[in-house]
C-alpha cells in the first residue's frame, strides 16, 4: 500500500433467552444480496482453533446480559487481524492478482483482513493476499473502495444528514458485523444460551450460543465468543445441523487491540494513474460487478427467522471466460462454478437450476428469480410456487 496515503430480551426460569427484538439490528437486513444473505442468516467462517489453552474462569453472565454487552459494544475502537474461512462445499479459487471484497468472493476458501475502527464514523477493512489488496474505507462522509490489482478507486460522499454509524458497503467479514447480523435473525424460535468460556486472540470470552428451534433450518447453531471486558464479538462460528467437527463458517480475530487507531489510517488519496469512479451505495439497485450481486429489484423475504427465504429478480449467473469478460475475477469464477454445480429442476414453480451446500440452498429460475436460504431446496421451491 506504499505510494498512497492510507493513513429487550426475556428469560425463562433457567436463564434461557426465549425472545429478542432489536430495531437497530433489524435495519441491517434491508440491504441483503444473495451472497450477503448467506452471511446474514448464517454468519461467518472457519479455521482450526488457534488457541488451545484451558477455558478461562469468568464471573457468571446470563445470555440476556451478554446480548446487552454486544449491543453496547458497537462504538468500541479497535484494530486487529481477522481470518475468515468458508466451508460450504463450494470450490476455493486460486489467486490471480486480484482480491475481491464482494460478498460472493467470501463464500469459498480462506481470507485474511486487517481491520480498524475509531469507534465513531471511520473504519477500514484491508483484504490482503499474496498478490493484491483491496481496501474499503470510511472517513466521516467519504467512502473509498481501492483495488490494487486493477489500480482503481471508487468514491462515494455520504449525505450530510447521515448519522454516525451509518451503514456503508461492507461484506460480513468481521466478527462484530457477523454477530450483529446473526442476532438480527433472532426471533422467538431461537434458543439463546451461554455455553462456557473460551480464549480468543489471547483474550477471555464468553460463548453465546444461538440454536434455531425451526427444524427446517440447515443451521445447527451459531456460537459467538464475546469479549469479557468490552462485549465485542471476537469470533463467530456456524455449525450445520447434525454435523460434527469444525464449523462450516467461522470468522475470528487472531490478534486485536482496543486502542483507538490513528486518524491517518483512515485517510486515502488515489495513487497516480489510478482510475477513479463513483461508488454505488447499497441504497442503489444498480451497480457494477456480477449480476448476482446487483439484482434489478430489492429483495423480497418469504417467512422469517432461520427459515427465511430471500427472493431477488433479474439475476443471471456469469458465463465462464477469460479476462476480457471478467472470468478471472474471483466473484465471477465462483458464480460460474456454482452454475456448473447446479442441477436442473422443474415443478409448479417453473424450471431452473438448484444447488444445496452445507448451510445454504440456491434456486435460480429461468425467469431470473433467485431464491436463497439456510433451508433445504424443498423450502425454496415452496416459496417460488
Amino acid at each position: 500500500m506504499s505510494g498512497r496515503r492510507l493513513s429487550g430480551s426475556s428469560q425463562d426460569g433457567r436463564g434461557t433467552v426465549v425472545a429478542m427484538s432489536s430495531p437497530a439490528l433489524s435495519r441491517r437486513v434491508v440491504w441483503l444480496v444473495p451472497a450477503a444473505v448467506v452471511l446474514v442468516v448464517l454468519v461467518s467462517i472457519t479455521i482450526p482453533r488457534v488457541v488451545a489453552s484451558a477455558a478461562p474462569s469468568l464471573p457468571h453472565r446470563s445470555a440476556a446480559q451478554l446480548l446487552v454487552d454486544v449491543a453496547h459494544s458497537g462504538h468500541t475502537p479497535l484494530a486487529g487481524t481477522v481470518v475468515e474461512t468458508a466451508r460450504l462445499g463450494l470450490p476455493a479459487l486460486p489467486e490471480v492478482g486480484d482480491t475481491s471484497i464482494s460478498p460472493t468472493s467470501l463464500l469459498a476458501g480462506s481470507h485474511t483482513a486487517r481491520v480498524w475502527y475509531d469507534g465513531r464514523n471511520s473504519s477500514r477493512i484491508a483484504l490482503v493476499s499474496n498478490l493484491a489488496e483491496t481496501d474499503l474505507l470510511r472517513n466521516g462522509r467519504d467512502v473509498w473502495l481501492w483495488t490494487s490489482g486493477k489500480n482503481t478507486a471508487q468514491h462515494a460522499r455520504l449525505p450530510a444528514s447521515a448519522p454516525q454509524g451509518v451503514e456503508t458497503p461492507s461484506p460480513t467479514l468481521t466478527p462484530q458485523d457477523a454477530a450483529r447480523r446473526a442476532l438480527a435473525a433472532v426471533d422467538p424460535s431461537t434458543r439463546v444460551t451461554v455455553d462456557g468460556t473460551a480464549k480468543v486472540a489471547g483474550r477471555s470470552a464468553y460463548e453465546l450460543v444461538l440454536q434455531p428451534r425451526d427444524h427446517r433450518s440447515l443451521v445447527g447453531d451459531v456460537r459467538i465468543a464475546v469479549d469479557s471486558a468490552t462485549g465485542v464479538p471476537l469470533r463467530v462460528q456456524v455449525h450445520a445441523r447434525g454435523a460434527t467437527g469444525r464449523p462450516a463458517f467461522e470468522t475470528t480475530f487472531t490478534s486485536v487491540s482496543f486502542s483507538r487507531p490513528s486518524a491517518d489510517v483512515f485517510r486515502f488519496s488515489p495513487p497516480p494513474g489510478a482510475k477513479v469512479s463513483t461508488l454505488g451505495l447499497p441504497t442503489s439497485s444498480k451497480g457494477s460487478g456480477p449480476a448476482v450481486d446487483h439484482p434489478d429489484t430489492k429483495p423480497v423475504v418469504h417467512g422469517s427467522g432461520w427459515a427465511a427465504v430471500v427472493e431477488l429478480s433479474g439475476v443471471s449467473l456469469p458465463q465462464s471466460g477469460g479476462p476480457a469478460d471478467g472470468g478471472r475475477e474471483s466473484g465471477g469464477n465462483l458464480l460460474s462454478s456454482m452454475g456448473q454445480a447446479m442441477t436442473p429442476v422443474h415443478g409448479a414453480f417453473g424450471t431452473g437450476q438448484e444447488l444445496r451446500t452445507t448451510l445454504v440452498s440456491f434456486l435460480l429460475l429461468d425467469d431470473g428469480r433467485l431464491f436463497v436460504g439456510a433451508v433445504p431446496p424443498a423450502v425454496l421451491e415452496q416459496a417460488a410456487s
